[in-house]
């Protein structure tokens, strides 16, 4: 007998929940960023997003904000590194348009404000990362 369908409200929430004690199972051990420009750090966040995808019900994209940020901060622990630092080392680098391994990471670093207002950033990011996030946007649109 199939189950009934599921609302998008309730499937929200038991993927919140499960990015929630995935992020705890695996959060990274320090503020480490990940290294800016290094072919092998993009292989392994990119072996990362896929495993940290198959526990995710559907495309991480259609996620609320809140909730792709958690998913792309599992996917950065699982790596070893931590988004947040990342996301501030990479803003405060001198960025290349033209440089594939930046863009690819800054699309990584991105993928929660797909569909964000700039007015509402600060409902999931702090200062200093806001800042970052205006400058890789600036060079990555």
């Amino acid at each position: 007998m199939p189950l009934p369908p599921t609302s998008p409200g309730l499937r929200g929430l038991a993927c919140g929940l499960l990015l929630s004690l995935m992020a705890c199972s695996s959060a990274p051990s320090g503020n480490t960023p990940a290294p800016i420009g290094e072919l092998s750090v993009l292989e392994q966040l990119a072996k990362s997003y896929n495993e940290v995808m198959e526990n995710v019900p559907g495309n991480p994209r259609d996620l609320p904000p809140a909730q792709r940020r958690q998913f792309v901060e599992q996917v950065f622990a699982q790596s070893g590194y931590a988004y947040s630092a990342t996301l501030t080392s990479l803003g405060d680098r001198e960025l290349d348009p033209f440089d594939d391994q930046q863009r690819d990471l800054a699309r990584l670093l991105l993928l929660p404000l797909d569909g964000v207002a700039t007015d509402q950033y600060d409902k999931y990011y702090d200062a200093r990362e806001i800042q970052a996030l205006h400058r890789i946007r600036k060079i990555f649109p």
